[in-house]
């Protein structure tokens, strides 16, 4: 065995524990926002791709389906936003008979898509979406700050 392998075989897991734990962190982060306030069914934070980062669903749709359609609004929602001349985009909100999703970016780049049920409170969801955000955001920030091992 040569050294390169010997450094790669002490680096990987290290490197992947580190991906778990900020996935884990983000589990979390979602799962106390849907348990935490009433009305919420469910989370997802996805990348502006498409692609899902953490999710806590509870099994209402397709995970992947309402990933692709929340970045694919938030990036029309902004559009409209811009030609509009309305500022910033802060949120976009799909109302249904059954219930509403409400969408918004983070700092990092995210988006953060909540499952809400008709009965609940759209200013309480709004402000615990923003302290929401910044949970993502110091968790995201966190991992970035790490220093890389030597």
């Amino acid at each position: 065995m040569n050294s390169k392998q010997l450094v790669l075989e002490g680096v990987m897991p290290t490197l992947a524990h580190r991906e778990l734990s900020r996935r884990d962190k983000l589990d979390a982060i979602l799962r106390d926002l849907s348990s935490a306030t009433r009305g919420v069914d469910g989370a997802t934070l996805v990348r502006t791709d498409g692609l899902i980062v953490s999710s806590c669903s509870l099994g209402l749709s397709d995970d992947s389906m309402a990933a692709a359609m929340s970045a694919a609004l938030l990036n029309i929602g902004g559009n409209v936003a811009k030609q509009l001349k309305l500022g910033d985009l802060r949120r976009v909100v799909v109302s249904g008979s059954k219930g509403d999703v409400v969408l918004t970016g983070t700092e990092d780049d995210m988006i953060l898509s909540v499952f809400i049920r008709k009965e609940a409170s759209l200013g309480m969801i709004f402000l615990q979406l923003s302290r929401t955000s910044e949970k993502i955001s110091d968790a995201l920030t966190e991992r970035r700050q790490t220093k890389p091992l030597s």
